[in-house]
C-alpha cells in the first residue's frame, strides 16, 4: 500500500486551505481548532445550497462541537507543510482535561491558494467560504459559538442527546 496522499486527500487539504484563507481575510485568525471544525461543518451542510459538493458528509456531535477526526488529520499535516501553522497551544479544563491549539496561515500559504485559485472548481469553494467566513465575523462573539447548536442538522437530537458525546452526523446524501 502506498503512503502517497490521493487525489482526494489534496482536495480536502485544498478546502480546508481556503477555509483558512476565507477566515483570514474575514480577520479572524488565529482560529481554535474547535472554530474550524464548527465552521468547517457549516460549510459541508450549506455547500448544496449553493451547488457545491459536500467535502465532509460525516462529523461527530463531541461535547465540545462539531469533529471531524480527518479534518484534525488534515489540519495538522498542513501545519507540518508549512501551508498553516499552529500560533498557540495550551491546556483547557471546560468540559475535562483537553487543549486547545490556534491556527493561521503558514509561510507556503500564498503561492498555494494562488495556485488552487486557478482551479475553477477551488476557485468556486473559496468563494462560498469567502462569503461564509464574511457573514460569520460578522455575528457577535458571544454568538458564533451557538451558531452550530442553532443548525437543524447538528441539533437533531432523534439521533442521540445534543450533550452527549460521540453521536455520527451523516448528512452527505441528504438532498435539499
Amino acid at each position: 500500500m502506498s503512503d502517497a496522499p490521493n487525489e482526494a486527500d489534496h482536495w480536502a487539504r485544498a478546502w480546508l486551505m481556503a477555509l483558512l484563507d476565507a477566515a483570514a481575510r474575514a480577520g479572524l485568525t488565529p482560529l481554535s481548532q474547535a472554530t474550524i471544525h464548527h465552521l468547517a461543518f457549516l460549510a459541508n451542510v450549506l455547500a448544496p445550497t449553493y451547488g457545491l459538493p459536500v467535502e465532509t458528509g460525516l462529523v461527530t456531535r463531541w461535547k465540545r462541537g462539531p469533529y471531524s477526526p480527518e479534518l484534525q488529520w488534515d489540519l495538522d499535516r498542513l501545519s507540518i507543510m508549512g501551508l498553516a501553522t499552529i500560533v498557540s497551544v495550551g491546556p483547557v479544563s471546560d468540559r475535562g482535561k483537553w487543549f486547545v491549539a490556534r491556527y493561521g496561515l503558514g509561510p507556503l500559504a500564498p503561492t498555494f491558494l494562488e495556485r488552487s485559485r486557478a482551479v475553477g472548481s477551488l476557485a468556486r469553494v473559496h468563494r462560498f467560504h469567502c462569503e461564509l467566513l464574511t457573514a460569520f465575523a460578522s455575528l457577535a462573539p458571544t454568538l458564533r459559538g451557538a451558531v452550530v447548536d442553532q443548525d437543524a442538522t447538528y441539533a437533531n437530537t432523534v439521533d442521540g442527546d445534543l450533550g452527549e458525546s460521540e453521536t455520527v452526523i451523516g448528512f452527505a446524501e441528504w438532498k435539499n
